[in-house]
């Protein structure tokens, strides 16, 4: 007669309980091998993954940093640039005064003479 084993599928009952007895300790033996296995895998994966995680959060912090100090240089550069726009505008100003009083005293001179 046979009965449902839930390792090894479908047993015959007539087997001798040493024939069982020898499946069942080989059975035991294959899934503790498989356990031990998985739980390998997984130690090595999670290590893995935290060296990962590590090199990620390591090459994140300094490019973070970078771009802190590109953040400050190119507000320096903005702050800079501006002073310079105004500094334009101010000669500008200062050489159409200038344009304007030469041809004054061109026109005074014209008037003199």
């Amino acid at each position: 007669m046979f009965h449902k084993d839930s390792r090894n599928g479908w047993l015959d009952s007539d087997e001798s309980s040493a024939g069982s007895s020898y499946a069942d300790s080989k059975m035991d033996v294959f899934l503790m091998a498989r356990e031990e296995s998985a739980s390998n895998n997984v130690s090595i994966s999670t290590s893995t993954k935290c060296d990962c995680y590590y090199q990620l959060l390591e090459a994140f912090k300094e490019t973070h940093e970078e771009a802190n100090k590109l953040t400050l240089s190119n507000n320096r550069l903005k702050s800079k640039n501006n002073w310079l726009k105004n500094r334009i505008k101010v000669l500008e100003e200062e050489f159409n005064n200038s344009k304007t009083d030469f041809e004054n005293l061109e026109m005074i001179y014209r008037s003199s003479s």
